[in-house]
């Protein structure tokens, strides 16, 4: 009895794993509901990624539809999907609750900012250009295509241009027409923080900064050199360009102000006290005069406490 019971339990463990093995291999194939496709076009067995061999290898690389190419979706009905089951004779039967499947191409949405990085790398443009495109762009990029300059257009004057690029997908095309600017930049000296009117700029105060090039005028100071020592003549913003107007020589020396005045020769070096006749800036070459007021000197402000006579 014991044998019997042991050769059923056997038996009916083959017909198990025979029962089980024959749903496996004759597993009905699935459809994705969303089906995402790298290439222009869908085949069967992208509808169909789980195909049994034969049919795979039959019709696996039909075409059956062409893909969005600008990134949106495209609806397969469930009529749709019936009707290609039946034309090549796949095993497949719809879930009840299937009524649509979307069919989507991979790729990258590009911002008007992506585009205008990748036309700046395609114009080939110096680093230090900046290039601005016009209007509300969004452009898809399929995953297998590549983005090439066509025809680009200078238009008159302030660096607009035209420029058509083609989105180059194996065999298909796609042309968008681009409108921008390209701005050329300059560097430019200017205040960290404001400045109050009557301030001696100093060279910790300042930093350089990049401008579109049409924006720095001759008015503007372009040296960090003729800023430093200078005196604001009024109030002065930050992070904005300095006009020439803007700062001046601050007056280093008052007439009637007395100050050394250094004399130096081959082997005679001398140090007066003299009175200045003028008002004076720092390079300026002023009048003096001795106290006895006989003899009047003429000598280069050095800085607020000394000048040096000029010798031959």
């Amino acid at each position: 009895m014991s044998h019997r019971r042991h050769n059923l339990t056997i038996n009916l463990g083959i017909f198990f794993l025979l029962v089980m093995g024959g749903m496996a291999a004759w597993s009905l194939p699935s459809v994705p509901n969303l089906i995402r496709v790298d290439q222009p076009a869908v085949h069967l067995k992208d509808i169909f990624p789980d195909l049994p061999a034969a049919i795979s290898k039959a019709h696996g690389d039909t075409i059956i539809l062409s893909t969005p190419q600008d990134g949106s979706k495209k609806k397969l009905t469930r009529k749709q999907l019936k009707y290609l089951s039946k034309k090549y004779e796949i095993p497949w039967e719809a879930p009840l609750d299937l009524h649509h499947v979307w069919i989507q191409r991979t790729g990258k949405s590009l911002s008007k900012k992506d585009l205008e990085a990748k036309l700046h790398k395609l114009m080939d443009m110096e680093e230090s250009a900046q290039l601005s495109l016009s209007g509300n762009l969004n452009i898809f990029l399929p995953k297998t295509a590549s983005l090439i300059l066509k025809d680009l257009d200078h238009l008159g004057q302030h660096g607009r241009f035209k420029a058509t690029i083609i989105l180059q997908d194996g065999t298909h095309q796609q042309a968008h027409a681009l409108f921008g600017r390209i701005i050329h930049m300059m560097e430019a000296p200017i205040l960290k923080s404001p400045l109050p009117g009557g301030s001696m700029i100093q060279k910790n105060d300042l930093t350089w900064q990049k401008f579109p090039a049409h924006k720095i005028r001759n008015t503007h100071i372009s040296n960090l050199d003729d800023l430093i020592g200078k005196k604001t003549k009024r109030p002065l913003r930050a992070n904005t360009l300095i006009r020439q107007a803007d700062v001046g020589r601050p007056l280093v020396v008052k007439k009637g102000s007395i100050m050394p005045v250094k004399y130096t020769a081959k082997n005679i070096k001398l140090t007066l006290k003299a009175r200045a006749l003028s008002d004076g800036y720092i390079g300026d070459t002023i009048p003096f005069e001795g106290y006895d007021k006989k003899r009047r000197i003429f000598a280069t402000i050095i800085d607020s406490h000394s000048a040096q006579v000029n010798t031959p």
